[in-house]
């Protein structure tokens, strides 16, 4: 086993997920156990802290020893104190609730404290891919509509867009996840689109090692640099193939895949 501790900053969709968005529950503990030899994994998602609790913290024994960065950094839970910095106007939530069921195959996201989500249907998604990306489309030209005037972004993901106030995105993500960084630590960073990549400019910056781990399969990326890499798997056991390349799997062939 390798010796040396890493930080992880990980996406949540497409990398501790399947295909079908089912969180991979074998894996979460497998991320536990690593933590408690002393790794450090970071999650910097989209996603809401409330789906986190939901589909996430049923499958570890100490939810709480990891740290969450939903929202593209506007919600932070680490160590069970949570941070939310600021929120959608209601006015604003309601105007793209009003139109979004007419769009097939995608909702509209709930949970979301500080960010406006339209999502796909992953299942109806899988049987209808061209219809609900069709969708998606849509939801991103309307929410660009929305957008204008509003000193709001619009970032379209693989299965999501998201309407967020300006300077919302994964570089800021990434940014807000260095508080938590362990100093001296090499950061390895998992993601399943280019944009996830941008997790990577504030590491740059200031000069810390660092690797970028595509493990994406429906959005196409090629390596530029050295410390960047693309899996042969994909989803979760694309991280597996990460992990294993780290050092940090004894035994690959005995693991299988378990699926929430």
């Amino acid at each position: 086993m390798n010796r040396e501790k890493y930080v992880f900053f990980l996406d949540v969709d497409g990398v501790i997920t399947d295909e079908f968005a089912r969180v991979d529950t074998l894996l979460l503990s497998d991320l536990e156990r690593l933590q408690k030899d002393g790794h450090r994994f970071i999650f910097v998602t989209g996603r809401s802290l409330n789906w986190m609790e939901n589909n996430v913290f049923p499958h570890l024994n100490s939810p709480n020893g990891f740290t969450y960065v939903c929202e593209y950094g506007k919600v932070i839970s680490h160590a069970g104190e949570i941070s939310v910095e600021g929120r959608i106007p209601q006015n604003v939530e309601d105007r793209v609730k009003k139109n979004v069921g007419s769009l097939f195959g995608v909702f509209f996201d709930q949970t979301k404290k500080t960010l406006v989500t339209i999502e796909a249907d992953h299942a109806v998604a899988k049987m209808h891919p061209d219809k609900v990306e069709a969708s998606l489309q849509k939801a991103e030209r309307m929410l660009d509509a929305v957008a204008e005037g509003l000193n709001m972004d619009v970032i379209r993901s693989t299965f999501a867009v998201d309407m967020v106030k300006k300077g919302t995105n994964k570089e800021e993500a990434g940014r807000k996840a260095l508080a938590y960084v362990i100093p001296s630590r090499k950061i390895i960073v998992v993601g399943d689109s280019p944009r996830d990549l941008d997790m990577t400019k504030p590491l740059r910056a200031s000069g810390i090692p660092h690797e970028f781990y595509f493990v994406g399969k429906k959005l196409g990326f090629e390596p530029t640099q050295p410390n960047q890499f693309k899996t042969e798997a994909g989803y979760s056991e694309g991280l597996r193939e990460v992990l294993t390349a780290k050092g940090l799997y004894e035994d690959k062939a005995r693991r299988k895949n378990k699926l929430a």
